[in-house]
């Protein structure tokens, strides 16, 4: 028994390495931020110095290596046979995997460490590396077949400035680049969601890029806390989705309604419900027991 389970260790770790070999010449491997490929190749090393089942699962816990990828191609293709619509959602701004693994991109706390709440890790929209990788991702998507990318958590932690004895105030986020003028949670989501959006406007037809608000405050008007704009994000991208019930749903239409200069809104907005189906031309059924 000893001796088969140490086969299928050793063979585990023999298909990872041909992963990565076969990863670091993909060239969506090479999209990822320099940080991220630097840690995935230093973990091969470590693996192949110590073969140790730690150093196995870390190694594995990457998802970029091309299984991962294969298998997702042959599902949307499964699904698409069908004509099956087939959507992506995608975490722009909370990424435990990024933020535990790099200091390069995330938003810090008064301290300067990575910033990290209740919800995760946040990574600065300010980031141009932040930016490019979330446009990249979505076209990676694209191209294995996915109709429409949606982005999901285009927002800025909340967070109030610490009041000091002296009447000073300690700001508790810090951003990862220097700016000529303040920076505020507005100015970084809004400027997130323009420069995502330009980089994916040559496009094939038929491809969808959409975006999440998660904040009823942005329902009405920009909500200055968490820096999401509606009315921004319609003349952005292609749809606004929003987590919703059926007992507030058709308030969320009448709020959202006047943001929504271009086009139907029943069209132009998705709600995400629970048990219910919505009057509107698109929505999510979350069906829940």
């Amino acid at each position: 028994a000893a001796a088969s389970a140490q086969q299928k260790f050793d063979k585990e770790v023999a298909d990872i390495n041909r992963a990565v070999d076969k990863a670091v010449s993909d060239k969506n491997y090479q999209r990822l931020p320099e940080s991220v490929r630097s840690d995935v190749e230093a973990s091969a090393a470590d693996l192949a110095a110590n073969k140790t089942q730690e150093n196995l699962d870390t190694l594995k816990s990457y998802n970029a290596l091309p299984e991962t990828k294969d298998s997702l191609i042959s599902i949307v293709s499964a699904l698409k046979s069908d004509n099956v619509y087939v959507a992506a959602q995608i975490s722009c701004c909370m990424d435990e995997l990024l933020g535990s693994r790099s200091e390069n991109f995330c938003l810090k706390n008064q301290y300067g460490n990575n910033y990290y709440d209740e919800n995760g890790y946040w990574l600065d929209p300010y980031n141009t590396v932040v930016r490019n990788y979330a446009a990249q991702l979505v076209q990676e998507l694209w191209d294995m077949g996915f109709d429409e990318v949606v982005l999901n958590n285009v927002m800025h932690p909340v967070a109030e400035a610490i009041e000091n004895e002296d009447g000073t105030k300690t700001e508790t986020v810090l951003y990862t680049r220097e700016m000529s003028t303040v920076p505020t949670p507005l100015g970084a989501v809004s400027g997130f969601a323009v420069n995502v959006a330009e980089q994916l406007e040559d496009r094939e037809d038929g491809k969808r890029v959409s975006i999440y608000i998660n904040s009823p405050t942005a329902l009405v008007h920009a909500d200055q806390a968490n820096g999401q704009d509606t009315e921004l994000f319609f003349k952005l991208y292609d749809r606004v989705y929003y987590s919703t019930d059926k007992y507030a749903y058709t308030f969320n239409v009448q709020d959202i309604e006047p943001l929504c200069t271009v086009g139907s809104i029943k069209n132009r907005f998705v709600p995400v419900v629970i048990n219910y189906l919505p009057d509107n031309t698109s929505w999510i059924l979350v069906d829940q027991e």
